[in-house]
Formats: structure tokens, C-alpha cells, sequence
């Protein structure tokens, strides 16, 4: 059981210990509202006390309490911060004992102070590198003066004065025989020499001929308009092919590679025998092909049955030929009703039409049912050869006296050139 005693202001108290901490916070809200209270955020009482505070310890945020929300607050430094900085009116210093480790902190960079002292005393620290000490130094490299040139000090040793050389063992030395002036001689001349052609000799010069070795023995052969001077036995410019020959004479060669041959070269050569010509033998075919269009050998043919025929021409039937030289064969019979009639058939180039046709060479007759009974017939057989430069139409035109009979037509051609 507690016994509360109510003070002014609200204030409460106990009678009992147990419940000392309660009231204490309950009086502690109401005497300071906007105090601040701190813990894990998760731990945040619930929002709705206004005007308090929170301050998380494991994320570092302050929060206030809207009455509604906590709310993040944003911590800027005043103006008053300055005047603890180095310098300022309040400056803040710290002794070296009041910095918890800094002495074991700078004794544990030392190791690596002297690890740095010791790779730059190493001769070759860097691979392609050059330590600065050496610039300038024996053993190191060499320096740039401020021309972009290594200095004449650092090339050889001795005084220079514009006249010596670099000896290769590295001093400065004057030029033999010059007492440091100009050159003695020139091709064994003095004062100013100007060099001229008898100052070489030709055989000093690679690549070079004597202009007195033209057309000598064992020199070189000349050429007069591009042309190369024969000489004879006589050493002059005459036919070389025979010393009598006096008169001068010009040989022009065919512009070809080769030898050039004489009479006796040409004797040596067996004379030429004409080859003999042998008449070939033409194969025919023997595996049942048919040979192909424009080969000597091509076939075309065309058929026709049960055609009426009456007085005037009608082409039967017909073929198409290209250029050459061609065998055309036809044939026309019938099978006829009864009588005598008689028929012709040609072959010609006009479609139902016996122009041009001679008869004997191009047409021919026939008589129709010998002997008046019906179901005798008869056939003409035609042939002729013909040579064409272009593609043309045959055609086997035929005629009849009567219309009762029927016919049957074929024409066939062979390319026999």
C-alpha cells in the first residue's frame, strides 16, 4: 500500500523508498521538460512529451520531441567556437601527458622514418630512376648546362679554345701537325686548294671507268645515238663481220632479249620437218546420251496424227532451226474411206503454203485408196538438205482433192555440220 503526499505544484512524494525513483522522475518532468535523456535509439520512449530531448549514444543524433515526433536535430558550431581555436582569445591546449598515447603512437613511426632514410641511401632505390646526388658526379650522369648540352668539363679534360678535339682518352688535344692553325696541305698543295678531277684516280672511285677503256679491248662499248659501235678485227667502224669491209655501216638489232646468231649458229640447227597430219576419227557415243544443242549430231523432230486436209495448203506440223548445216526428212500418210483421191506434201519455209516449191526437188504426190475400196492408204517420204546462216522455220505444208480422210505428219532434222 503507498502513501502519497501531494505538495504544491503537483509535487509528490512517498513514504516508502521502493517508490522514491517514480516520483523522482514524475516531479523531475514536471520542474525541467526540456531535459535531455540518452540511450540507444531503439530504446526512445514514445514521442508525446513536448519539448524534451533525446540523444542516441550509438548513432551520435540528438532528437527533440514535437509532442507528435521525434525529430533529428543539426548541431552547428557557434561563434563562440572560434576563440578556442589556436590563436583565439581562449585557445584550447593540451599537453603532451594529456593525450592519452601519443608517446607510444611517435615511437611506433619511427621503424618506418628509418626504413625511408635506408631506400634512399641504396644506390638503385628505383629501377629507372637516378638518384639527384649523382647528377654531375663520376660514375653518375651527366648534366645539361643551360643550352640543353653536356658541358665541355663533363666530356674532357684540358682548356678549350675552340681548335682541339675529344682524344678518346678523354682530354682536348690539337690537331696533329696544325700547331692548332689550318690544315698544311691538300693533295699535297698549299694555301687555298681547290680540288679537281686529277686529284682522283679512277680506280679510287667504286663504280667508276676510265673514259679511255670505250670501245678498247677489255674495256666497255660505247654508244653513238644509243647504238652500240661494232668494231672488226681492223679496230674500226666498219662491218665486223668482215675485215675486207671498209665502208662504214650502221646495225640495227630487234628490241628483244637473246643472242644474237650468225650463219654458222643457224647451220647447227636441224632443218624443220613438217609434222604429219594425221585425219581424226570421230567416236560415237555409246552410253545412249543425245548430243547437245549446236554439236554436230543434234536431233530435233516433231509429230502430228488425225489432221484434215482439203484443197488448200495446211502447215501439218513443223520445226525450228538454228544456224548450220541441217538433213531434214518428213513423212505424211493416210488411212483412206474409199475412192481415188490423190495429195501432195513439201517441206518449205512458209506455213501452209507451196510457194517457192519445186516439185521433185521439193514436193511430190500421192494417190489416195488405189483401186476405189475404202481403208487403203498411202505415205510420201520427203528429204532435203539445207544450210542456214540464221534460225528458221521448216514447216511439211500438204494438199488433198478430198476433205475425208485424215493424216499423219512428222519432220526430223540432223545437224550435220
Amino acid at each position: 500500500m503507498t502513501i502519497e503526499t501531494t505538495l504544491p505544484h503537483g509535487l509528490k512524494t512517498s513514504a516508502f523508498g521502493s517508490q522514491y525513483k517514480t516520483e523522482y522522475d514524475g516531479n523531475l518532468a514536471l520542474l525541467d521538460p526540456d531535459r535531455i535523456t540518452s540511450g540507444l535509439f531503439a530504446n526512445r520512449p514514445a514521442p508525446g512529451t513536448a519539448k524534451r530531448f533525446y540523444y542516441a549514444t550509438d548513432n551520435g543524433n540528438l532528437y527533440y520531441d514535437s509532442g507528435t515526433a521525434w525529430v533529428q536535430q543539426t548541431l552547428t558550431a557557434g561563434a563562440h567556437a572560434a576563440t578556442h581555436a589556436s590563436g583565439g582569445a581562449d585557445a584550447i591546449t593540451l599537453a603532451e601527458s594529456q593525450v592519452t598515447g601519443l608517446v607510444a603512437d611517435l615511437a611506433g613511426k619511427e621503424p618506418a622514418n628509418a626504413n625511408i632514410q635506408t631506400h634512399i641511401a641504396a644506390s638503385a632505390p628505383h629501377t629507372g630512376h637516378e638518384v639527384a646526388a649523382n647528377k654531375g658526379a663520376a660514375n653518375g650522369y651527366a648534366a645539361l648546362g643551360a643550352g640543353g648540352r653536356v658541358p665541355i668539363a663533363q666530356l674532357a679534360s684540358g682548356t678549350p679554345d675552340g681548335t682541339k678535339f675529344i682524344r678518346d682518352d678523354g682530354t682536348l688535344q690539337v690537331p696533329p701537325g696544325s700547331s692548332g692553325g689550318a690544315v698544311s696541305s691538300v693533295f699535297g698543295r698549299t694555301g687555298a686548294v681547290v680540288k679537281s678531277g686529277s686529284d682522283y684516280a679512277v680506280a679510287d672511285i667504286t663504280g667508276a671507268e676510265a673514259t679511255a677503256n670505250k670501245d678498247a679491248t677489255g674495256g666497255y662499248a660505247g654508244l653513238t645515238l644509243f647504238k652500240i659501235n661494232f668494231k672488226n678485227a681492223a679496230n674500226t667502224f666498219t662491218n665486223f663481220f668482215a675485215n675486207a669491209t671498209t665502208a662504214a655501216r650502221t646495225y640495227t638489232f630487234q628490241d628483244r632479249s637473246g643472242t644474237i646468231a650468225d650463219d654458222t649458229d643457224l647451220a647447227l640447227k636441224a632443218p624443220l620437218v613438217s609434222p604429219a597430219l594425221v585425219t581424226p576419227t570421230i567416236t560415237g557415243v555409246t552410253d545412249g546420251s543425245s548430243a547437245t544443242a549446236g554439236k554436230v549430231g543434234e536431233y530435233i523432230s516433231s509429230a502430228v496424227q488425225g489432221i484434215t486436209i482439203g484443197n488448200s495448203y495446211v502447215a501439218v506440223t513443223s520445226i525450228s532451226l538454228t544456224a548450220g548445216d541441217w538433213d531434214i526428212s518428213a513423212q505424211i500418210g493416210n488411212y483412206g474411206a474409199g475412192g481415188n483421191a490423190w495429195y501432195q506434201a513439201l517441206i518449205g519455209t512458209t506455213s501452209a503454203s507451196s510457194a517457192g516449191a519445186t516439185r521433185g526437188l521439193d514436193y511430190f504426190f500421192g494417190l489416195l485408196g488405189a483401186g476405189g475400196a475404202a481403208g487403203y492408204g498411202a505415205s510420201i517420204f520427203l528429204r532435203k538438205r539445207v544450210t542456214i546462216s540464221s534460225t528458221t522455220a521448216y514447216y511439211l505444208n500438204a494438199a488433198a482433192s478430198t476433205t475425208n480422210d485424215t493424216f499423219d505428219g512428222f519432220i526430223s532434222a540432223r545437224r550435220v555440220r
